[in-house]
């Protein structure tokens, strides 16, 4: 009783029942220490229940799996439905669309869903999240997220994030997958805390708009300052035709109607601009990007309504001022000045064009008479901005380049957040380098053919026998080296600047050696293609190494699958405080490996996070310590439990000894002959 009470000091009332049973084994599961006992992870799955036409009892009940904490063993021969629950909850936490599913995971994830759940199924999965609880509940029209009130309600919750409720599911294909291919493993660290890569990628997008609003800006520019040349050729048109108007001693008439015009331009110039302004004004306000709302009860969600409430009222006095400047641009249109002005602008054209139609010399039309001066006033200005429109140029140009700049240092942003994810691990048995910009070339190919719009070439993109294929240079780069990420980057560009100068039809002395169709090819790019080039950037390699039986480290590529399969547990058990879910972790590996590696990691994960295994491996779950079994079966073509305790229960430690064991005379004969 003591020692219950002083657990009871530590947990919560949700745990109690994973502690009461280890009381009656307190030699192996109780250690007298003056220490803190291991957390409560903030955030673990507590229950998983599940009701199909294959999965309920025989009273035709929910199948109900509760977690441990720490870690939980799920037990049964193969085809008693211990993988089923864990795609049940993968599929009501919405991890059925994860980057790490391999291609034939997710095809069978598919199959699944449609197979072994009809209209009536239902999964729940309820998560306890910094001793708050909530329930996802999934069928076949959806998933619905829950949060118990204090009164111990379910409340509908609407908005599911699955950012909110971590967790990471594996299977030994996926830790296959990890170890063998490159965006696999990186799309691992990228889930980490450290990366966030949805954060980064929302950035990068960010990014990627400014970058194309700088070369669309840069376009007009360089097109206006392109136009000069006809605003000319209009300019010396008009001004004969007034030659023409002045010769015929209609001067004095002519110099009143271009003063008065003169000052109608300006006058309208003026309002122009204003109204411009206010319309930017508006446009920019209705596409502003609003504040975040959470909808939680904490510190944040206040913060974060209040900054949203402010935002909403800025939204409000903005839309007054525009409504409230609008009317004033009307006012000043009404004016007496500005109506005056107008009429006798007006009035002075048709006096002009009445004279003008009695000269035949003048050879002007009485419709070209009426936009005559107001053209030679507008060209005229046109023509003097003309060293503005330069400098705008070189100011726009300068932009562009700013805001590609800013594209290059996030990349390489996140090749330091990886770096630093690494580096933060405590694991001594792996080595990680990340490889800036050293991906896998198939991987890099596919992604310049996506990006570039240019499908086929695909031998004349790289060949590794082809010298003069277009990334040769890129690839022939030593990527150990420790400046290689610079000259990377610097041949990347190199190559991106090429594309820009062979699509706008300047000459280019780089890559003379490439095929000429694929040239023809890049000459035809357009403009919004070579943006998105220039958006690209080729992912990241690795350089993976482990530790073997003597201590020494080798290359993970030439490593059995087995060592394979152990590093990458070792380096998932390696950090995170989130759920660790694995099935079946120990395909490929000896007894060797699992007690000289993976035993102790999940010894020592399971102190800081929840652990959800699947095994047929009786070490891992007694030698683990599983502080939870929960056993299925098969029977009449049902998924059924059978059992669930801690190791201290004797129907708990019967089935182990006769499952997984193979019964307690082969267990005892095999202690007698190894150690007896």
């Amino acid at each position: 009783m003591y020692t219950i009470l002083i657990l009871r000091i530590f947990y919560p009332i949700s745990v109690y029942k994973f502690i009461k049973p280890q009381q009656t084994d307190p030699e192996h599961c109780i250690i007298r220490s003056p220490g803190t006992p291991p957390n409560v992870s903030t955030e673990y799955i507590t229950k998983l229940s599940v009701k199909s036409s294959l999965c309920k009892t025989s009273k035709n009940n929910p199948i109900e799996v509760d977690f441990s904490p720490w870690y939980t063993a799920l037990v049964g021969s193969r085809g008693s439905g211990k993988s089923t629950l864990i795609e049940s909850i993968r599929l009501a936490l919405r991890r059925d669309t994860d980057k790490q599913l391999t291609i034939d995971q997710a095809k069978t994830l598919t199959k699944f869903k449609k197979e072994a759940f009809d209209t009536d199924s239902i999964i729940c999965v309820e998560y306890s999240k910094d001793n708050e609880l909530y329930k996802f509940e999934w069928t076949q029209s959806g998933t619905k997220m829950y949060h118990r009130n204090d009164v111990g309600a379910w409340e509908l919750e609407e908005r599911f994030n699955t950012s909110r409720f971590p967790v990471s599911i594996y299977s030994q294909k996926m830790l296959y997958e990890i170890a063998t291919k490159n965006d696999a493993f990186l799309s691992v660290i990228d889930a980490s805390e450290i990366v966030n890569f949805d954060k980064w990628k929302a950035e990068k997008e960010e990014f990627e708009v400014a970058y194309r609003g700088a070369c669309n800006q840069y376009r007009l520019a360089k097109q206006e300052v392109a136009n000069l040349a006809l605003i000319q050729g209009l300019y010396d048109d008009v001004e004969r035709k007034l030659t023409v108007l002045k010769n015929s001693g209609l001067a004095p008439l002519q110099q009143k109607l271009k003063e008065m015009q003169f000052d109608y331009n300006r006058a309208n110039s003026a309002i122009e601009i204003l109204d411009d302004q206010l319309k930017e004004l508006k446009t920019v306000n209705e596409s502003a990007i609003r504040s975040e709302v959470i909808e939680e009860n904490s510190d944040l969600s206040k913060f974060l309504t209040g900054a949203a409430t402010t935002q909403s009222e800025f939204s409000s006095d903005i839309s007054l001022l525009y409504e409230k400047y609008t009317n004033a641009i009307s006012t000043l249109r009404s004016s007496e000045y500005y109506q005056v002005l107008s009429d006798s602008v007006d009035a002075t054209k048709l006096e002009l064009q009445g004279e003008v139609a009695k000269l035949e010399s003048a050879q002007i039309s009485e419709d070209e008479l009426s936009s005559l001066m107001e053209s030679e006033e507008k060209l005229k200005a046109q023509l003097t901005t003309g060293q503005d429109r330069q400098l705008k140029v070189k100011q726009v140009l300068h932009q562009k380049n700013e805001s590609y700049d800013k594209l290059v240092d996030h990349n390489k942003k996140l090749t330091k957040l990886r770096i630093e994810f690494i580096e933060s691990l405590e694991n001594d048995d792996l080595s990680v380098d990340i490889l800036p910009l050293a991906g896998d070339i198939n991987s890099t190919v596919s992604g310049y053919q996506k990006h570039s719009g240019i499908e086929r070439f695909k031998q004349h993109i790289y060949d590794e026998e082809n010298s003069s294929s277009m990334f040769t240079d890129l690839c022939n780069i030593n990527r150990h080296m420790p400046t290689s990420g610079d000259m990377r980057y610097a041949e990347l560009h190199k190559l991106k600047q090429y594309h820009q100068n062979i699509a706008s039809g300047t000459e280019s002395t780089e890559y003379n050696s490439l095929h000429g169709s694929l040239r023809k090819r890049i000459s035809d790019m357009t403009q919004d293609q070579i943006d998105t080039l220039m958006c690209w950037f080729p992912d990241d390699g690795l350089n993976i190494k482990f530790k073997d039986s003597e201590n020494q480290f080798r290359q993970l590529d030439s490593a059995s699958p087995g060592q394979k399969s152990a590093s990458m547990l070792s380096f998932l058990m390696s950090y995170g405080k989130d759920p660790l879910i694995l099935d079946q972790p120990e395909d490929d590996l000896d007894c060797g490996m699992l007690s000289s590696s993976v035993i102790p990691a999940i010894k020592k994960n399971k102190i800081n996070r929840q652990l959800i295994l699947v095994t047929h491996s009786a070490p891992i779950v007694v030698n683990g310590d599983a502080e939870y079994v929960f056993a299925m079966k098969q029977q009449s073509k049902k998924l059924q439990p059978v059992m669930s305790g801690g190791l201290q229960e004797q129907g708990v430690k019967d089935l182990i000894c006769s499952q997984m064991e193979g019964g307690e005379t082969a267990f005892k004969t095999r202690y007698k002959r190894i150690l007896g």
